[in-house]
């Protein structure tokens, strides 16, 4: 990609990345060539043991990549950082947030169908991002064992506390340290 081009770049909390991408994939989704053997283990294993093989793939192979593209990526007047959360929280805001970004003017007729495809696929379920979106049909209980198997696990909960501090979760280390035992 060329340094003059314009980036849009995606993030996730590691805590909630972690939950969703042991979700996804124990469903079924995804499932062939890269992550076929990593989706068979997680049919064959316990929640735990598949949150926690989850947690270490993600550690060793999704979150370093994300790091590094948000570091390289900051301060880039031609780059956007966006977090998946901001999709569920303020779906209009940063849909409106990243159409300026992308300089498409949502008043012409182009600009103003593209925003209503993005809201209907939002409104009726449709996936407008990537397929690692929340799970708001989840369990509660399922939802918090996932999490109690990460934030139980000292070192799996101290890497992922790193990664959401530097990837501007938290503006304190210590804060979401404290979540780990």
């Amino acid at each position: 990609m060329s340094a003059s081009s314009t980036q849009l770049h995606f993030v996730r909390e590691p805590f909630e990345l972690a939950a969703s991408f042991y979700l996804f994939h124990l469903a079924g989704n995804e499932c062939t060539k890269e992550y076929a053997t990593f989706c068979n283990q997680l049919q064959h294993e316990s929640l735990q043991a598949g949150v926690l093989r989850t947690a270490q793939h993600l550690l060793y192979a999704e979150l370093p990549n994300m790091i590094r593209e948000y570091r390289a990526l900051q301060g880039k007047p031609n780059a956007l950082t966006l977090r998946l959360e901001d999709w569920d929280n303020a779906f209009s805001a940063t849909l409106d947030s990243m159409l300026r970004f992308l300089s498409v003017n949502t008043s012409s007729a182009a600009g103003t169908s593209l925003r209503l495809k993005a809201l209907h696929a939002d409104m009726h379920g449709g996936s407008v991002m990537s397929p690692h979106t929340t799970h708001t049909n989840l369990s509660r209980d399922v939802e918090f064992k996932i999490h109690k198997t990460l934030l139980m696990n000292h070192q799996i909960c101290r890497a992922l506390a790193n990664y959401t501090y530097a990837l501007g979760y938290s503006h304190s280390l210590q804060a979401v340290m404290a979540r780990c035992p």
